[in-house]
């Protein structure tokens, strides 16, 4: 879970100090999985300067809300996310990490068959 990541990143601090880069890049990827799959994103990618979030065909958002709550450098469409990292500079990742969590707090569900 995310925060069992915290709790990671916290022991490992506690016990070597200050972590390497690659060490903290590693666990901000596992809690970016973690985040992605409760929020029911299938797939993360690149495209020039944006990043691109597939939302899963199951997965319904409250895209409205969604897009008021994150403004203008993050777009939000029926199957994507994009957040445009240009806009965002050097923020875009705990940017990312707010889109997630606002996912899974905003209620979604299946379809009806």
């Amino acid at each position: 879970s995310p925060e069992q990541v915290k709790d990671m990143r916290q022991e490992l601090k506690d016990r070597f100090g200050e972590m390497p880069p690659p060490v903290q890049n590693l666990l901000y990827v596992i809690r970016i999985r973690l985040l992605s799959a409760e929020a029911g994103i299938q797939k993360i990618s690149t495209e020039g300067k944006q990043i691109v979030l597939m939302v899963g065909k199951e997965t319904e958002i409250d895209r409205a809300s969604l897009q008021h709550s994150l403004g203008s450098s993050v777009k939000v469409g029926s199957t994507q996310i994009r957040l445009d990292t240009k806009q965002l500079g050097k923020h875009w990742t705990r940017i990312l990490e707010e889109v997630l969590r606002r996912m899974t707090s905003i209620p979604y569900s299946l379809p009806s068959v």
